[in-house]
């Protein structure tokens, strides 16, 4: 969905009072320095150089944008959380939910003229399995193979309905010579500054070349924006995202899989009762946090799963309205409770002490405990809070069963200690209709407290402007 211009207003207004918003064009393709020039009808991404541009390594958010224009997967994941094919040309499941077979389009080809064959896809997907990048998501994949040169079968360890959807993987065939592998995208490296769009490939963007322009920082990012060197970028509102929003004429927002949530500590003294834990979601008005907090690039729900996707529960969803009473009436006054909170994110400052002011206008004193994001990823690790505001990038298929599986790397406060959970989960990813069970067995016990998924903002300038239809973790698309 496309941001209004009025949030731009706002943001103008919020964040530079007095301050004119800068002119649409800069002088003519400059950078950040004022030294790189853009051809005509050329357009800019920004370059993280030393993060590199191999899919399975890459960590780098800004260089990821550049990845989708190199690398086709057999499925995206639209905003509605549907996969959608893009190398594959349609999916089928066994009857046991254990065997997904998915046949390649025909024609398909790689930058050098070469076909894409199923061979290619297992060798991308085995990388991928290794990978931090993608690894967890394929931790029930117990089998790949190339039954013909057009259809690959995945095996699975459990029933598994929406596989696809954790497809969205690039794929590549490696070139063996230590060069970039070789990517079915619409655009093709050339040389180690530039892409070069490929005629026989639909794309939103339609500049016939890319310069790739290095940035080091978030504030060079937003300086090759101002300047008009780089065109389009994906932002996820920390750092210098606000004033990118108000240099930006177009944006867009991207949805995410980014969850933001509370979590409890089980043993606490005041949080080991499901009553009040329960409670606690009544007392958040989401909406506003969105709105005020979050700069509305979030979707907020009370449940583990957005609006519109297949594991949204309406009836459970509107049954968890905001009415603060119900925690005022579960807790007794004077009850201390200790928050803690990244203090390195300042979005995540900002949502706890929202959260902060709604608990203790209802009788919870709240003790705010900010740490940097080692010592805060040790205090999780160690279980000293009563309640902590968390965010994790759940797979596209919205899996929640790492926050109750011990050894995950994010399972707190005694969630492992819920079996019932993990089963809620597996019956979950052989059957999204069994989500209603999952969403209703975490409001009952109040075991998570859901505040909303995250969004991105594509920030474009008119040169590169286009009717970008942004899917998960594919903002041009």
């Amino acid at each position: 969905m496309r941001k209004l211009a009025l949030l731009l207003a706002v943001l103008l207004v919020f964040y530079l009072p007095g301050c004119s918003a800068p002119a649409e064009t800069a002088p003519e393709g400059e950078t950040a320095g004022g030294t790189t020039v853009r051809a005509e009808g050329q357009i800019g991404l920004a370059f993280e150089r030393e993060a590199g541009l191999e899919p399975f390594a890459c960590m780098s958010s800004v260089n990821r944008l550049i990845l989708s224009l190199l690398y086709d997967p057999l499925f995206r994941v639209s905003a509605e959380f549907a996969a959608e094919p893009m190398l594959a040309e349609s999916w089928s499941v066994s009857e046991d939910g254990k065997t997904t077979t998915v046949l390649l389009c025909e024609g398909e080809t790689f930058s050098d003229g070469s076909p894409v064959t199923a061979e290619d896809a297992v060798t991308s997907l085995r990388l991928a399995k290794q990978s931090e990048v993608y690894g967890s998501r394929l931790r029930h994949v117990t089998d790949l193979r190339a039954s013909d040169e057009r259809t690959l079968v995945l095996t699975t360890d459990e029933p598994y309905e929406c596989l696809p959807l954790l497809l969205d993987i690039p794929i590549l065939r490696e070139t063996g010579d230590g060069r970039q592998p070789l990517g079915s995208g619409a655009y093709v490296p050339e040389g180690s500054a530039s892409l070069r769009r490929r005629e026989d490939k639909r794309c939103p963007l339609t500049a016939k070349s890319i310069l790739l322009i290095p940035v080091e920082t978030g504030d060079g990012l937003h300086s090759g924006f101002r300047a008009g060197g780089i065109s389009l970028t994906v932002s996820d509102l920390n750092d210098v995202s606000p004033l990118l929003l108000q240099e930006s004429p177009n944006i867009w927002s991207v949805p995410t899989t980014e969850f933001l949530y509370l979590g409890f500590h089980l043993s606490s003294t005041v949080f080991s009762s499901g009553s009040i834990r329960s409670a606690v979601s009544y007392a958040l008005d989401r909406e506003k946090i969105v709105a005020e907090d979050l700069s509305g690039f979030a979707v907020a729900t009370p449940l583990t799963a957005p609006p519109g996707s297949p594991w949204y529960v309406q009836e459970a969803a509107e049954s968890v309205t905001y009415d603060p009473d119900r925690l005022r009436e579960a807790v007794t006054r004077g009850l201390t409770v200790s928050l803690l909170y990244n203090a390195d994110n300042p979005r995540h400052q900002t949502v706890a002490h929202r959260v902060s002011d709604a608990l203790t206008e209802c009788g919870l004193a709240v003790t705010l405990n900010a740490l940097p994001s080692e010592a805060y990823a040790a205090a999780l690790k160690a279980g000293s809070f009563d309640l902590y505001l968390g965010q994790i990038r759940l797979a596209p298929d919205l899996d929640t069963e790492p926050l109750f599986r011990a050894g995950s790397g994010a399972c707190f406060g005694g969630l492992d200690s819920l079996p019932q959970l993990r089963q809620a989960c597996d019956l979950t990813r052989a059957n999204h209709g069994n989500s209603a069970a999952l969403q209703n067995s975490i409001l009952l016990d109040g075991v998570l407290c859901p505040i909303a998924f995250l969004e991105d903002a594509l920030c474009v300038r008119s040169e590169a402007k286009s009717d970008y239809k942004p899917c998960i973790d594919r903002p041009i698309a």
